[in-house]
C-alpha cells in the first residue's frame, strides 16, 4: 500500500504536475476554474495530516504516508532544483509553517499513543530544521 501511496505523491508532487498546473493558469481564459497548485498541496496535506485535526491517534500505515509527504515538503524546501518553480517552493514553505503549527497543536491531546506521539515530535522537529536550513540548489 505503501508504494502505491508514494508514487502517487512523488507524481502528485513532482516539478513537471507543478509546471503544467502553473503553465495551464497562464493560458486558460478561465483560471479561476483550474485546479491551482495551492488547492492541490493544500489538499493533500490535509488528508494526509487529517488526523491533527480530529484529535484521533494516528494508525501505523497513516504515519508511514505522513514520512513519505513530509520527506517530499522537505527535499522541496532544502534541494530545489532548477525545473523547480518559485511559487511552487513558496507553497510548500507555507504549508511546512501551517503542518508545524498543527502538530503542536495536536501534541497537546491526550489520547495520542506513544508511537503517534513521537511520530509528532520528529516530525515537528525535521520541519523545525528544514524551515531553518540554507536552500541548496540542484541542477536539475
Amino acid at each position: 500500500m505503501l508504494a502505491i501511496q508514494t508514487t502517487a505523491l512523488d507524481h502528485l508532487m513532482s516539478d513537471p504536475v507543478a509546471k503544467r498546473i502553473g503553465d495551464a493558469e497562464n493560458v486558460s481564459s478561465h483560471p479561476r476554474d483550474l485546479l491551482t497548485l495551492a488547492q492541490l498541496y493544500g489538499s493533500l496535506q490535509k488528508a494526509i495530516w487529517s488526523e491533527l485535526g480530529s484529535g484521533r491517534d494516528i494508525a501505523p500505515m497513516r504515519r508511514n504516508l505522513q514520512r513519505e509527504h513530509l520527506k517530499r515538503i522537505v527535499n522541496v524546501l532544502l534541494h530545489s532544483g532548477n525545473a523547480t518553480l518559485a511559487d511552487q517552493r513558496s507553497l510548500q514553505r507555507d504549508n511546512a509553517i501551517a503542518l508545524k503549527a498543527s502538530i503542536q497543536r495536536a501534541l497537546a491531546s491526550d489520547r495520542l499513543s506513544a508511537a503517534s506521539r513521537a511520530h509528532l515530535r520528529e516530525s515537528a522537529a525535521t520541519l523545525d530544521d528544514a524551515l531553518r536550513a540554507n536552500l541548496v540548489r540542484v541542477a536539475a
